[in-house]
């Protein structure tokens, strides 16, 4: 079964949109280097708003967080899973699953020797995003990258019983193509907003597409 990824909820409203359109999981960004940046009492009080059952996986996004900061964050919301979206290192990666006991995903820019990367975290690691990699920035730039090496991606971590999301450029009308390229579980920001607020329409399109 595929799965979406809306992230970059910022708002109550952005949240409840995610929520109501029937996302599988949805993200967080808990990092100052992202204009998305939210606050985590803020957080825990938009989704203590839904029952229970009503709610998707809860995913936090972080650049380069100390452990300190991810207990900080939990303390005020109940995430299901943790994101590291930085150049953080398996040591560190380590330390978070041993932690918390929390899924772990990590984030990963595009290049030639992803699947090499994806390898060395994966004794601690439960998914992968992989993502476009700008200089400066650590994702949520809205930019795509070759999509050809998708499905190396995507059968890789099928076969290593990960998850494995493609993120970066991603819209309600582009997302046949990454499909047809070998793509199931999709994370999308901004290709679901209209003046960076969640749209209803465009997250529909984009699940009905993925869904089938």
């Amino acid at each position: 079964m595929r799965l979406v990824k809306i992230c970059g909820n910022r708002t109550f409203e952005d949240t409840a949109v995610s929520i109501n359109q029937g996302a599988d999981y949805i993200g967080f960004i808990f990092s100052s280097e992202s204009r998305r940046q939210v606050k985590a009492n803020d957080v825990g009080r938009w989704v203590e708003a839904f029952p229970k059952e009503m709610r998707p996986k809860l995913v936090g996004v972080f650049v380069h967080p100390t452990i300190q900061f991810l207990e900080d964050v939990l303390s005020a919301v109940e995430l299901d899973c943790i994101q590291l979206h930085g150049d953080e290192d398996e040591e560190f990666v380590k330390q978070v699953k041993e932690k918390f006991g929390l899924s772990v995903w990590k984030a990963l820019p595009h290049h030639e020797h992803v699947i090499e990367e994806m390898e060395k975290f994966s004794r601690w690691v439960d998914g992968y995003v992989i993502d476009s990699r700008v200089k400066g920035m650590w994702g949520g730039t809205g930019v795509a990258f070759d999509w050809s090496n998708v499905s190396d991606y995507t059968i890789w971590a099928k076969n290593n019983r990960k998850l494995c999301f493609i993120a970066g450029g991603i819209t309600p009308e582009n997302i046949t193509e990454l499909l047809e390229k070998g793509a199931e579980n999709i994370d999308v920001a901004s290709g679901v907003e209209t003046n960076e607020k969640k749209d209803v329409e465009k997250i529909a399109k984009l699940i009905e597409k993925v869904k089938g």
